[in-house]
């Protein structure tokens, strides 16, 4: 008996431990209905009456009816939890929940005081149910729910000792020391192999979670490779669209150049064809960068010295018949332009060196022209000087009568930069510095 006892007491604790772990109600109620079942057998043995209830013998003997039919209800509820059985299996459903309810019937004739007729339909329910019970786990083997298996060993087990006890008592089976006990031997057995059904479940819980988890991550994985694959096609459908539209813009001013290249030959007025060249000038300053653009990797942003190189050379051929032998230094940093900041600063350029190849160089060997561009901290510094005689910031009147230097002040405010002018080392040189849009 203490050996029962004791067995059925640690696997209530230990189940109790797997509810605390998993919070599945289904452990829960096991452990309910083990409790229940220690204080059946502790009472039917006698032992808990003098530590339990000492002083209420009427308690005492009509305790073991009480437990008996919670042990009931617990057990029941438990295969209907723990089997998943719901609404959708039918006749098997409503035959547990049907079940949850009989064992009050006997309570209530206990606390009626009709003793007789209350223990004995105790005994009654509890063998039914215990029947009814391992239907249930017949039903969900067939159904193939893997759990059911231990659950359906445990009760043929329990009603195996069930079965022979009671035939030790019609005496069919001789009467031994140890068959007296063939009940609560497998009761015991019965407990023990449920422990290890509830193990058994909470692995295939465990096994399932990590399946879901990894059939999620697939899932996943295989919905952000078709999602990339479709944002890689849609991007690269926008980045051949704006190379078209670089292209056609670029394609549209070379038509606008062409129609001044057409004008100037057709004008004779030597002022004239100079104001048409300017005009020129500036709208290749523009076409330029739509076709760095269209013709680049990166659509959004400007490499500064392939454009001010390839700039600088054209604006060059245009004006190198006022000078010879001039000293060219070029040096201008590998630095990314956006388009908004390129087109302004790509007019602003090409009006100073216009000015300087018009102005600022001489027929003699002393004549230089220089063009740098640096980064110093996220602000671009343009440096471009001539041995030209220059002009003073305070002519004001000059400055507002010439329409390129009008435009390189307007310009200079676009890009929110400042602009001096300054003799040094002989040469007139124009600084202007502006921060760079990352």
């Amino acid at each position: 008996v203490a050996l029962l006892l004791g067995g059925l007491t640690f696997m209530a604790i230990y189940n109790l431990f797997l509810f605390f772990s998993v919070r599945d109600f289904s452990y829960l109620l096991y452990v309910l209905a083990l409790v229940s079942t220690i204080l059946v057998q502790g009472y039917v043995f006698g032992i808990f009456i003098h530590y339990l209830s000492p002083e209420w013998p009427e308690f005492s003997f009509r305790i073991p009816v009480y437990v008996m039919a919670t042990t009931c209800i617990f057990s029941t509820w438990f295969a209907l939890e723990f089997l998943s059985i719901k609404k959708s299996d039918g006749l098997m459903y409503y035959i547990l929940v049907i079940s949850i309810i009989v064992p009050i019937i006997p309570i209530g004739l206990e606390v009626l005081e009709f003793d007789y007729l209350s223990r004995k339909i105790t005994v009654l329910v509890n063998t039914s149910l215990a029947f009814v019970i391992y239907f249930s786990s017949v039903y969900g083997l067939v159904k193939g729910k893997k759990i059911a298996l231990y659950f359906n060993i445990a009760w043929t087990l329990y009603l195996i000792g069930v079965v022979l006890y009671a035939f030790n008592k019609l005496g069919i089976v001789p009467a031994k020391p140890y068959t007296e006990y063939f009940a609560h031997i497998g009761s015991f057995i019965e407990v023990i192999v449920l422990s290890f059904a509830l193990g058994y479940k909470y692995n295939l819980v465990r096994l399932e979670k990590e399946k879901l988890e990894q059939q999620t991550r697939e899932e996943l994985e295989a919905l952000v490779k078709i999602q990339t694959v479709e944002l890689e096609a849609s991007l690269e459908e926008k980045e051949v669209l704006l190379k078209e539209i670089h292209h056609r813009v670029k394609n549209n001013l070379q038509i606008v150049i062409s129609l001044l290249d057409l004008q100037v030959a057709s004008v004779k007025n030597s002022k004239n064809k100079e104001v048409l060249m300017q005009s020129k000038a500036r709208v290749y300053s523009m076409s330029l960068i739509h076709k760095k653009l269209y013709q680049s990797d990166n659509l959004a942003r400007i490499n500064l010295k392939n454009y001010i190189n390839e700039l600088f050379t054209y604006i060059k051929n245009s004006y190198t018949y006022n000078a010879s032998n001039v000293n060219y230094t070029i040096s201008v940093q590998n630095i990314g332009l956006s388009l908004t900041q390129a087109v302004p600063l790509g007019l602003i350029i090409n009006e100073l060196l216009t000015n300087s190849l018009k102005y600022g160089l001489k027929s003699n060997n002393d004549s230089h022209l220089k063009l740098l561009a640096k980064l110093y901290d996220q602000s671009l510094e343009l440096i471009i000087a001539d041995s030209g005689q220059g002009f003073s910031e305070k002519d004001e009147f000059d400055i507002k009568k010439s329409l390129g230097l009008f435009l390189v002040k307007s310009l200079t405010k676009q890009l929110h930069g400042d602009i001096t002018r300054y003799f040094h080392k002989g040469l007139f040189t124009t600084k202007l510095t502006f921060a760079v849009k990352n």
